[in-house]
């Protein structure tokens, strides 16, 4: 190894070498050299110079040995500094690899912060989607990945505090409201897209990237159907179940990259268990969650899902049904205490200016008071059935 290094970063080691030898070439003769080379030395002269010769060599070779078995102090100067070290005589450059600590790791608890940029992963994704009549469908991956899981933003479920999830319902039908949402509320806040809304993949995508996780709002039979019409493709308690599944496909390949599906239209249609089931069996056969948003308190959605061993959660209220300040931060405050009782709440709003502008104010409360917000795929059964 290397010489120790001296104050200037460097030491010339074998700087005497030159001083050994007897002659220095200049211009074909030696400037210390007794006698002319072109007067042929005497046999006494040329042993001497031989000898001479034979001697620098072997100095030279004992000063290098010492210079590379010098090693073990040097090596730990050069490792602490992290310079390079020169040795002339002959030229050898040393580079000298530094120590450094591994990278930190980020915390964990980062990832679970309203406003962690972690990223979701693209869609569709290789082996979580087919193609169906009407357009790209969610299937079960061959190796058992499920796409509410695929999709799902990342949370750490080790996280003890009791979780808030927040839904904003009806994303993609205004493009000033949708854009207002993702732009003013934090990466861990849900879009649910109504199927039928027009521009439905643009707006996914751009929530995604935001950060959102995302549901499909599927259009379901209210009890004031029809002068209160969901849209087309409505699930209906009046068809067959082979027109319903055709009407669920359709909806379902309307956009990709959701975790899970709701309805925050279907009071008759998920109150009925005969017309529920087929489509129930479907969402669950695609790998998808299901949020209940319990529009009545007849809804069957959540309990049928529980009975399918379909991943679900349950809606815990429209917080924002009364449209004032006053009313929402009293809406808001009931959720926290859901949460509190049973260690998780969900709670549904519509991307109204003066909801947001309440969100804003109370999202960054959350801390401090002791929850965590999270992604509806966060709270996947951890609600009691009611």
């Amino acid at each position: 190894m290397a010489a120790a290094v001296g104050a200037g970063g460097r030491r010339r080691a074998g700087g005497g070498l030159r001083r050994l030898l007897p002659l220095r070439w200049r211009g074909g003769r030696t400037a210390e050299a007794a006698v002319e080379l072109d007067e042929p030395p005497s046999g006494k002269a040329r042993i001497a110079l031989i000898l001479g010769f034979a001697a620098a060599v072997v100095i030279g070779a004992g000063v290098l040995w010492y210079v590379f078995s010098a090693g073990d102090g040097a090596d730990s100067a050069a490792e602490s500094t992290g310079e390079t070290v020169e040795l002339e005589g002959p030229h050898v450059v040393v580079p000298v690899q530094e120590r450094r600590p591994p990278p930190p790791k980020p915390s964990l608890a980062d990832i679970n912060l309203p406003d962690a940029q972690v990223p979701l992963l693209a869609a569709p994704a290789d082996g979580l989607v087919e193609q169906g009549p009407a357009g790209p469908l969610p299937r079960v991956a061959e190796d058992g990945r499920r796409p509410w899981q695929a999709y799902a933003r990342p949370f750490v479920q080790d996280d003890p505090r009791p979780r808030i999830v927040l839904v904003v319902a009806d994303m993609g039908v205004s493009a000033t409201a949708t854009e207002a949402a993702i732009r003013q509320l934090p990466g861990a806040v849900t879009m649910a897209f109504p199927a039928a809304a027009p521009g439905i993949q643009a707006g996914v995508e751009k929530a995604r990237a935001d950060g959102h996780e995302v549901l499909l709002d599927l259009p379901m039979e209210p009890q004031g159907y029809p002068a209160d019409d969901p849209g087309p493709n409505t699930l209906l308690t009046g068809i067959g179940a082979d027109q319903n599944r055709e009407r669920l496909l359709w909806a379902l390949s309307r956009a990709t990259g959701y975790v899970g599906v709701t309805s925050l239209t279907g009071s008759r249609f998920t109150g009925q268990r005969d017309a529920l089931l087929p489509v129930s069996r479907e969402i669950g056969q695609r790998g998808l969650l299901v949020l209940d948003g319990r529009v009545t308190s007849r809804s069957l959605l959540a309990r049928q899902a529980t009975e399918l061993g379909i991943p679900r959660a349950l809606g815990d209220g429209f917080l924002d049904a009364v449209p004032s300040a006053a009313a929402i931060d009293a809406e808001l405050g009931a959720l926290e205490e859901i949460a509190k009782r049973r260690t998780a709440a969900v709670g549904i709003v519509g991307a109204y200016p003066l909801t947001l502008q309440r969100l804003a104010a109370w999202i960054p409360t959350l801390r401090d008071k002791g929850f965590v917000l999270a992604p509806v795929s966060a709270v996947v059964n951890r609600q009691a059935d009611r």
